[in-house]
């Protein structure tokens, strides 16, 4: 069995049991509804809305991870595809009841009929990515569409990096022209790199970068963006393995570089935000983004966060000049520099959501790191170039 098909059987699965919670809800108020005296069609109809509300939300999120993408336009089709299936229903229902069967009988039986034809409803058109942009880009086709590559540094990530590269591959695939994705392993004792490698040897698209030590993720990223330059890559995209940045945000990270060196993936500007976070890590969170900018004197919002898009003229440039920073620090140093640098830096908003599986690497002495390292960049911006009040774009490479 293939990883796709696994992928989507277990699809599948999560909407059987998202369906099975629906189909009691639904059950139940059909009953309520006709122990007030309702007709049975008025009952099926108000137990179908009622379990549609509620699957609407448990498949956005649980079932095809589509929770980063506008809610409103995947609501109009969700309600398209369940108008559609309960009509159906409520066919199969006069059906039965009008050749004698029980009227509570009719109603699971006409939910069992119409599954089918929802969950297919919903996989390839409700909860798909169809926002206007991917659209217009496959339209034009990839011609134009720049070369783009995917770095993922990961480390004890068994857990997520099967699942995490057959989500980005479609978003890299509707949105960019020739793309690759590539692991960064930096040993993991979980087998981790052993996944990536079957994954490489399945997908043309997938490449493996094996690292012998585990010092750091800045030192994993530089490792990584050397690699990608050298292959082409004319635009370079880092994000966490873990899920927590949504790949549906890929396209809108790609469209923003068409006029900006650096995109950041940002959780604080309009339309930005966490989810899954307890009061704590919130305002740990927007704590170190404030205290860096604060600092540092940039007015960039979302200082700390690690789903971002390089222009390959700017990440040639730091490249060439070196990281400072190795550890979580080491976010912020390249944002900083690329403004110090005069490169245009674009913000676009992103719903960044807490692991699922696996351990997170944050840690105090991390935190304790990176808040010295701010103030180190700072006594030190003399040697990242002179502050750009107004960041001129640099020189660009038509897409």
């Amino acid at each position: 069995m293939t990883s796709t098909t696994r992928n989507q059987l277990g699809q599948l699965l999560r909407f059987s049991l998202v369906g099975a919670t629906g189909f009691a809800i639904n059950v139940v108020v059909f009953a309520a509804a006709l122990a007030l005296g309702a007709h049975h069609l008025v009952a099926a109809t108000a137990a179908f809305v009622v379990a549609m509300a509620s699957n609407f939300a448990c498949n956005r999120h649980w079932t095809f991870g589509a929770g980063g993408a506008a809610p409103a336009p995947q609501a109009a089709r969700f309600a398209a595809v369940s108008i559609g299936t309960c009509l159906f229903a409520l066919a199969v229902v006069e059906l039965l009841i009008g050749t004698g069967v029980p009227e509570l009988a009719a109603q699971p039986a006409s939910i069992a009929a119409a599954m089918p034809l929802s969950f297919a409803g919903n996989r390839v058109w409700a909860f798909a990515d169809r926002a206007p942009a991917i659209e217009q880009r496959t339209m034009r086709g990839h011609a134009a569409a720049p070369t783009t590559w995917l770095v993922v540094p990961t480390y004890n990530e068994a857990a997520n990096i099967e699942r995490f590269v057959h989500a980005v591959l479609p978003q890299l695939a509707a949105a960019a022209g020739e793309h690759r994705v590539l692991i960064v392993d930096d040993s993991s004792p979980d087998g981790t790199g052993d996944i990536a490698d079957g994954l490489a040897a399945e997908l043309e698209q997938v490449r493996v970068l094996h690292r012998t030590e585990k010092n750091g993720l800045g030192r994993a990223y530089e490792a990584g963006f050397a690699h990608a330059l050298a292959g082409g890559a004319e635009l370079v995209i880092q994000m966490d393995a873990d899920l927590s940045h949504d790949p549906q945000h890929i396209p809108a990270l790609i469209e923003a570089a068409a006029d900006a060196d650096l995109v950041l993936g940002s959780r604080y500007v309009a339309g930005g935000g966490v989810e899954n976070w307890g009061l704590c890590r919130r305002a740990l969170s927007r704590g170190g983004s404030w205290y860096a900018r604060t600092v540092l004197g940039v007015p960039v919002r979302d200082l700390t966060g690690g789903f971002k898009c390089f222009r390959r003229e700017l990440l040639e440039r730091l490249v060439r000049e070196g990281f400072e920073t190795a550890g979580f620090g080491f976010q912020v140093e390249v944002t900083y520099r690329s403004l110090r640098s005069g490169a245009t830096v674009r913000e676009v908003p992103i719903r960044f959501r807490d692991r699922e599986a696996g351990d997170s690497k944050m840690s105090s002495r991390i935190v304790i790191e990176a808040l010295w390292r701010v103030v180190e960049m700072r006594l030190r911006a003399a040697d990242f170039g002179p502050p750009a009040v107004r960041p001129a774009p640099m020189r660009r490479t038509a897409f």
